[in-house]
């Protein structure tokens, strides 16, 4: 979620443990996700990713925080986009990103 042009939080169907994740929603059928706003499910203390990082700094971050998914943004804090651990993954797999890069 983007507030003022600045990220405030993201929405991740698997959070970290004792995070507010919309997981919790899902047993009780689409009528209860239809009334949840973003704002009650979003992850607020976003980490950020600068557009300039390795895939070893975005790595590290899934790692240490266990987050599924992180923002991607310029110099100014504009949202470019978003790199997710499943991605990194396969890419890995692929040989696409070596261990030495």
């Amino acid at each position: 979620m983007v507030s003022d042009g600045e990220t405030v939080g993201i929405v991740q169907l698997f959070g970290f443990p004792g995070d507010r994740q919309i997981r919790r929603f899902v047993p009780f059928g689409r009528d209860k996700l239809r009334s949840v706003f973003v704002e009650q499910v979003m992850t607020r203390d976003v980490r950020v990713l600068p557009h300039d990082a390795t895939w070893r700094d975005a790595m590290a971050i899934f790692e240490k925080m266990g987050f599924h998914a992180l923002p991607v943004t310029n110099q100014e804090g504009v949202l470019l986009g978003m790199v997710t651990f499943v991605h990194l993954l396969d890419l890995q797999k692929k040989g696409v990103l070596s261990p030495h890069s």
